[in-house]
């Protein structure tokens, strides 16, 4: 074979690959968000040991901002202390904190940004990573946002803004 044949047999060869592994990893995005486009079922536990399903949450009517975090992590820090500086806007909100740190680990946390003193706040931890295992964050800390139908808006991930969280709550209450 001359080498011009080769080359477009090895150039077709490679370009099939790469829109193959393209496919499966969209593929694979698409499947884990459609896991969790609806609020899915996930049990978590209370910060007094209370197991607690999500689903719950779908009773209170109210858009669902899931904050997913870490103690030790500084962006989640910065926008935990956005949010108990600007707590009022968000009281139509329901705010659910979850973490796969050990309650050892989120008490002291919580002694320096009291989040659990705001109404509507829930802390959970993951201890069995449930959450962690249906929703794949690909980073700390990870935000969703659910309309008061419990239909995911938007993902957000890596440090958010309040305000961005916000324009997306209100958009979500104008609908």
């Amino acid at each position: 074979m001359n080498k011009k044949r080769i080359l477009t047999i090895v150039l077709i060869t490679v370009t099939l690959l790469l829109v193959t592994l393209l496919s499966v990893q969209l593929g694979k995005h698409y499947n884990t968000v459609k896991m969790y486009r609806q609020l899915p079922d996930v049990t978590l536990l209370q910060m007094d040991s209370t197991a607690f399903c999500t689903s719950e949450l779908k009773e209170i009517n109210k858009s669902l901002v899931i904050f997913y975090f870490h103690p030790d992590c500084d962006f989640c820090q910065m926008e935990i202390e956005s949010i108990l500086k600007s707590q009022e806007k968000l009281h139509h909100t329901q705010l659910l904190f979850v973490s796969f740190a050990l309650i050892e680990e989120i008490k002291p946390f919580l002694e320096t940004f009291p989040i659990d003193t705001i109404p509507n706040v829930l802390i959970a931890m993951d201890n069995n990573l449930e959450f962690t295992n249906t929703f794949k964050p690909k980073s700390i800390p990870a935000t969703y946002i659910y309309n008061a139908q419990g239909t995911l808006q938007k993902v957000l991930t890596g440090l958010s803004s309040l305000e961005v969280i916000l324009k997306i709550i209100t958009r979500n209450n104008a609908e």
